[in-house]
């Protein structure tokens, strides 16, 4: 049997080692291209709103469109005019068809807003009056407070106030109903009265 050189002996040794580095190289690379993979599978987000500024919104639902109130008068005799079958002495006219809603956010300590009302004209010999009801499916720490009744006039009348961080819902059924109504303030001048309009503004502001 011949000799085996040891030149011979060392060349298969770094043969089989340079094998083997080659094998635990791509079983590295293997497993870190799966690392990579697992990694850029994986997309974390994270968002933050921190306002710096407050927040004031504010409208009517479910439109703008005119509300009709009417008084008539009574076919008998000595009976105030009213829109009642059976009238009586302070019988009014009222429409609760729209709501106000609103979003509200505050950032300074005690700051609030509030919800104001004013015609554009007075009519001669009646009153018109709205009420904002207690909110309804409104969500937050500083939902509004009615005022109660309010006999509107060209000057803003406060109908809600003490609004600061809150969310009513939107359209109808949400936030707060308007009730309007009319009443007679001067009898004697309502034969001048046939058809008029009034425009009703509202207007949300600062505290």
């Amino acid at each position: 049997m011949g000799k085996v050189s040891a030149n011979h002996i060392q060349n298969k040794r770094l043969r089989a080692w340079l094998f083997l580095s080659t094998v635990l190289l791509n079983g590295v690379l293997s497993l870190l291209n799966a690392q990579v993979s697992s990694t850029e599978s994986r997309v974390y987000i994270h968002m933050q709103y921190n306002p710096k500024h407050n927040l004031a919104l504010m409208d009517i639902e479910p439109d703008v469109s005119k509300v009709r109130l009417s008084l008539t008068p009574s076919l008998e005799a000595g009976l105030p005019i009213s829109d009642n079958p059976t009238p009586t002495i302070n019988s009014q006219s009222t429409d609760n068809s729209k709501w106000i809603n609103y979003s509200a956010w505050t950032i300074q300590i005690g700051s609030a807003y509030k919800i104001v009302a004013q015609i554009s004209s007075l009519m001669d010999g009646i009153d018109l009056h709205v009420e904002a009801g207690q909110a309804v499916g409104a969500q937050g720490s500083g939902i509004g407070t009615p005022t109660g009744k309010v006999k509107l006039g060209q000057l803003q009348k406060d109908i809600i106030t003490s609004i600061s961080y809150a969310v009513t819902g939107n359209g109808i059924n949400h936030g707060h109903q308007l009730t309007y109504s009319l009443s007679i303030s001067d009898v004697t001048k309502i034969s001048k009265v046939s058809n008029k309009s009034t425009t009703v503004t509202y207007t949300m502001l600062d505290e």
